[in-house]
């Protein structure tokens, strides 16, 4: 039942991005309003149409472009914390761990 959902849900999500092609930009800018930065982006599927197999996973592809544009003009940010988590429990053999790294 959890398999079928999932599945679902995932149809669900290619059949919109297939709906509308192409997504409209998206503006980032500074709070001084001197800033022109933006970042458009594209998401575009391998084919129109999905159908799944019997006994076997459905396949196809998502293409996300982002193209980033304009300038930023007050580039001074105050410091930040970053945090990085790695898990190295039994699921997380060598190969996983390094290619983390």
């Amino acid at each position: 039942m959890a398999e079928k959902k999932k599945f679902l849900w995932l149809l669900m999500a290619l059949l919109l991005c297939v709906a509308f092609g192409s997504v409209p930009a998206v503006a980032f800018g500074a709070d001084n309003g001197s800033s022109t930065a933006a970042l458009n982006f594209t998401i575009t599927s391998s084919q129109t149409e999905y159908a799944k197999p019997p006994n076997a996973d459905a396949q196809g592809r998502l293409d996300i472009t982002l193209t980033p544009q304009g300038r930023v003009d007050n580039i001074i940010r105050p410091p930040i914390d970053v945090v990085f988590v790695f898990d190295v429990s039994g699921s997380m053999t060598p190969l996983k761990l390094q290619s983390a790294k």
